[in-house]
């Protein structure tokens, strides 16, 4: 969104550039025993900070374009005076200009800034110690860029780093950032009990201190749903993005930047909810009211469009599929789909590269169309490029190769009749999913009956029928656990549920007991058994 629709912003923009134009390299001071700006700062430290305010203001709202300007212009203003009111400032511009930078996917852009912030940081650490707070939100806004850009290892030490300087004069703003962001942190770490400990925090100091349709709130809640999402808790992931979905709608409309950004995490996540059941109808509408709101704030090719674009592919598909089995060809929809696909992956590669597991995620997508195009080898090459560049990034072992390696095993089982590959690829599949989520793992559903489809048709009744036993087992002990326990984790609730539970928290015991605790590096965990609803092994 431009300026242009920002009168106020527009005003303060051009008295900054007249000002900056007619004074230059001038500190920003405080004559603190007369109380007012001296003369070499008069008006000008007004304007920076008005221009941080102005920054900070757009930026929460979403409109990431003008927050970008706003910072650019602030930044020009501070300049590069040396004195410590100027580095604070500058710091501050550096850090919003990133953040911003960042959701708006200029993610080169970021780095240089981040790069420049750091450097900042350590002059001002020279004539003042008292930055803590400062530091923990430009690391962990760093933190979320490594996530990003699926540079975990990197996301992982981040978040350590933005950790070790929480204290007791953090701002709650900073302090919940720093908690929620972690949790996401731990999640693509597949560090399920620390990332729901973090979140668990997060949540109870975040009802403390802010009401349930507070935007604060609301980004607490989106990485909720990212958390129950990450441990196959779908049904409750559905919960808890639906409630940043109303709080958006609330704080901000329905034509906003930030509703459609809701209304796609809402999407995708109700697409793999209603694999068993077929019903697309709720995931499709979300994913074109996202569309339909980032085509008026976007530019046309931007990754956020992209990304929201992929995801209706991915339904589309979907139901092209469930329409075939009934007899109703819709191959439009599956072109339509393929279309969409290839667009996204190119912008997905230029702003990533090759080796990311977004890139690798739209080779799997691809992989799985040409699988129901029925163009075999094709579908095996993207697959193949999926779980190599998977590898590379997370290693061998990890939910996302699980996910990859099934997508072959069942093109190898199904249609292309290589059998030994396939049984070799679901039993890999399997390992990973028991190690990471235990017995009880929904996606172990679809490796379980594609080794029971590939027994009965090789002759090798025995494994059939020990595979049959399993997925009987498995359904019953799924059954019992969902009477038993419900939706959701132990310890968490639905969001309607949340302030009946909300626990008060000591900050001075969190912080001197449980957060170094919460830091120390853990070589591994158990499995996270959790309750949740089915999602078909095949989705990326």
């Amino acid at each position: 969104m431009s300026l242009n629709h920002f009168p106020i912003a527009q005003s303060w923009l051009h008295q900054l550039e007249t000002w900056f134009s007619d004074c230059r390299g001038n500190d920003l001071t405080w004559d603190r025993s007369k109380r007012r700006r001296s003369p070499d700062g008069s008006g000008r430290a007004h304007l920076v900070q008005a221009g941080l305010s102005l920054g900070g203001f757009l930026l929460d709202i979403g409109w990431y374009d003008s927050s970008i300007a706003v910072y650019k212009v602030a930044l020009r203003a501070v300049g590069v005076s040396v004195g410590q009111t100027s580095l604070a400032y500058r710091l501050s511009i550096l850090t919003g200009l990133m953040v911003a930078q960042i959701r708006y996917c200029l993610y080169s852009d970021a780095v240089e800034t981040f790069d420049d912030a750091e450097k900042t940081l350590e002059k001002l650490v020279e004539v003042n110690s008292a930055l803590d707070a400062a530091t923990a939100r430009l690391w962990i806004e760093r933190c979320q860029l490594a996530i990003t850009m699926s540079q975990y290892d990197e996301a992982e030490h981040w978040s350590h780093q933005a950790l070790a300087k929480l204290g007791h004069h953090t701002p709650i703003s900073i302090l919940l950032r720093v908690l929620h962001v972690s949790c996401k942190a731990c999640v693509v770490k597949r560090k399920f009990q620390k990332a729901g400990q973090f979140i668990s925090l997060a949540l109870n100091i975040g009802l403390q201190h802010f009401d349930e349709l507070h935007p604060r709130f609301a980004e607490v809640m989106l990485d909720y749903g990212f958390f129950l999402l990450g441990v196959d808790a779908i049904e409750a992931a559905a919960d808890a993005y639906s409630a940043a979905l109303r709080s958006r709608r609330h704080c901000f409309g329905d034509s906003s930047l930030l509703t459609a950004l809701a209304h796609e995490d809402l999407s995708y996540t109700l697409y793999v909810r209603e694999y068993n059941s077929g019903n697309f109808r709720p995931a499709l509408d979300h994913a074109d009211f996202a569309i339909d709101i980032l085509e008026h704030v976007l530019p046309s090719s931007h990754l956020l469009l992209a990304s929201t674009k992929r995801i209706k592919a991915l339904i589309l598909e979907e139901i092209a599929i469930d329409n075939a089995d009934d007899g109703i060809s819709d191959e439009p929809g599956l072109l339509l789909a393929e279309t969409l696909h290839l667009r996204s992956m190119d912008l997905v590669r230029q702003a990533f590269g090759e080796r990311n597991v977004q890139t690798a995620k739209h080779y799997g997508n691809l992989g799985r169309l040409y699988q129901t195009l029925r163009r075999f080898e094709e579908a095996a090459k993207y697959h193949k490029k999926a779980i190599e560049i998977k590898e590379l990034i997370v290693g061998k072992e990890d939910y996302e190769v699980a996910l990859s390696v099934g997508h072959l095993a069942s093109l190898y089982n199904y249609d292309m009749e290589k059998y030994c590959e396939a049984e070799e690829l679901y039993l890999r599949s399997i390992a990973i999913g028991r190690r990471l989520y235990g017995s009880c793992y929904s996606g172990l559903e679809y490796d379980y009956r594609g080794l029971v489809h590939l027994y009965d048709k090789t002759g090798q009744f025995q494994k059939r029928d020990l595979y049959t036993g399993l997925l009987h087992t498995w359904q019953k002990e799924r059954d019992k656990r969902e009477i038993t326990s419900g939706l959701y984790p132990p310890g968490f609730f639905p969001p309607c549920e949340l302030a009946s539970h909300t626990t008060s928290v000591d900050l001075h015991t969190f912080l001197t007991s449980k957060l170094p605790m919460l830091c120390r590096k853990s070589s591994g965990e158990s499995p996270l058994l959790l309750t949740h609803t089915a999602v078909r092994n095949q989705i990326t």
